[in-house]
This record gives C-alpha cells, sequence and structure tokens, in this order.
C-alpha cells in the first residue's frame, strides 16, 4: 500500500532532514534504554498469550503534532522501532495532524488512514493497536466495533486499563464505557514499567490482549444488546469526525 500524501503540499528537504535527525536522536535513546527492551518482552509474550506467531499490521491513533512536541516524537520514534523490528505494515491517524507533518509521516513510509474513523476501525486479523494516551472514549469505540470472540485480533499498546478501572469513578465506567468495563475481567494485561529517562512520554501504559480461551467461554449475552457508545462532547476529549471535518473546512 502507498503512503498518502496531501496533495499541494511539499516538504523543503532541509526541513525533513532536521526533524529526520531528531526523530534518529529519539530512536537512538530508546533503543538503547531497558525501557525499550520491555516493551518488546511484553509485545512477544502478548502475542504467546493470544497464540499468535507474528503480526503483519499496525494501526496507530493519537500521535498528536510531532512537530512541535517531544512526547510526540519520541513515541513516533517507538511506533518506527517496533515497525523495523516486528516487520508491521503500519496505518496512522490523528485528526490534529498538519500538512507538513502528514508529509513527514509519509516520507518515513506510514500509511496516512484519510479519514476520522473515531476509533471504529473492523479488526479481522492480528493488529498491534497503538494507542499512547489517547482518550478512553477511542478506546471504548474500538473494543465495541469489535465486540465479537474475533476481538482476540486486537492486541493493545495504550492506557492501562487497571488505572483506568482505579481512577475512573464504577458509573462512569458503565455509562460512557461500558466496553472497557465489560472486557475488563478477561483482559490479560501486561504492565510497562515507566523506566524511561522521560517520565511524561511513556507513563500509564500497558500491553492488553484478550485470549481468544476466555472470550469463547463467555455466554452469548454478553456480546448481545451492546449499544453504540454515545459521549456528551463536553466530557469526552476525542476528537469527532463531525468536528474534525468542521476545522477542515473553516
Amino acid at each position: 500500500m502507498t503512503p498518502k500524501k496531501r496533495k499541494n503540499f511539499v516538504t523543503p528537504a532541509s526541513d525533513y532532514t532536521s526533524f529526520s535527525k531528531r526523530i534518529d536522536d529519539c530512536k537512538f535513546y530508546l533503543r538503547e534504554s531497558p525501557f525499550y527492551q520491555e516493551v518488546l518482552s511484553a509485545l512477544e509474550k502478548s502475542l504467546e498469550t493470544v497464540n499468535v506467531g507474528k503480526v503483519e499490521h499496525c494501526i496507530c491513533y493519537g500521535l498528536g503534532n510531532i512537530s512541535s512536541s517531544v512526547i510526540s516524537r519520541y513515541q513516533l520514534a517507538l511506533l518506527i522501532l517496533l515497525r523495523d523490528h516486528f516487520k508491521l505494515n503500519v496505518d496512522v491517524y490523528d485528526p490534529v495532524f498538519l500538512p507538513i507533518e502528514l508529509d513527514y509521516l509519509a516520507k518515513f513510509e506510514m500509511n496516512i488512514i484519510d479519514n476520522n474513523e473515531e476509533g471504529l476501525r473492523k479488526i479481522t486479523s492480528p493488529t498491534l493497536m497503538y494507542m499512547p494516551h489517547c482518550p478512553t472514549a477511542l478506546m471504548n469505540n474500538l473494543l465495541w466495533s469489535n465486540w465479537l470472540p474475533s476481538l482476540s485480533n486486537c492486541i493493545v499498546f495504550g492506557n492501562s486499563f487497571t488505572l483506568l478501572s482505579e481512577t475512573l469513578t464504577e458509573r462512569d465506567l458503565k455509562t460512557k464505557y461500558q466496553c472497557i468495563h465489560s472486557i475488563f475481567p478477561v483482559t490479560c494485561e501486561l504492565r510497562i514499567e515507566n523506566d524511561f529517562k522521560y517520565s511524561d512520554i511513556f507513563n500509564d501504559l500497558s500491553l492488553h490482549v484478550f485470549p481468544s480461551n476466555a472470550l469463547k467461554e463467555l455466554p452469548p449475552a454478553f456480546w448481545e444488546n451492546v449499544k453504540k457508545p454515545i459521549y456528551d462532547d463536553c466530557d469526552v476529549e476525542c476528537i469527532t469526525k463531525k468536528l474534525s471535518e468542521t476545522n477542515v473546512n473553516q
């Protein structure tokens, strides 16, 4: 699949060279860190847990503005390292991406998702969902869109479900984030120790998998009558498709 670029925008070569150098620096510090080795180990254990020999696809939501945010650049650097290590085909999207950032990502051989899916992507084969620090609603939408025993195809790198269950009220979990609340008891979560030198880049993240044997043991009623999530705009950090389209047209 050829990476998509936004038309009529060309990044000056000098800008891309400078940005690429910054990403290379981030990759260097990550590659030499115990944190990166722990992420690799946890991901390999996750694949073993769901009995997947290999994962070939990765979908990344929520990197943020990679041109201006150090956090975003390190998260992109980790994504590139994982892509190269596991030979992944990577699709990326964030409604805040600027034209220059889309061009950078295309040059890094990332496939640009051309619309705001709001996390509602149907996953049909083992896929790494790379979602560090994404809004809880986005995670909940992903689960709802795959609310079948085939949810085992989703390998989620994102905010810890355990921490979410401890910090959100039970009422919010049941009413706003029903899928996270319901699947949590059968989720296998591998916590990633946040020992990277910058504590605010990869904090509170875990790898989550949903073992197929546990999912198949759930009664049919568990998967039935789960309504599409609806959120109050003032309570949710997620940028909706409607809002992102409005911003583009302004």
